[in-house]
């Protein structure tokens, strides 16, 4: 994965992660971890 690929996959990660905790949920962690 290249280092632009892997920035666009965090910032979409941490967006739905703020979309998640405005809903309730904190408990979902990316794929790779």
């Amino acid at each position: 994965m290249s280092a632009t690929k892997y920035q666009e996959y965090q910032q979409a990660f941490n967006a739905l992660q703020k979309l998640h905790k405005a809903k309730g949920y904190g408990r979902i962690k990316p794929a790779g971890s």
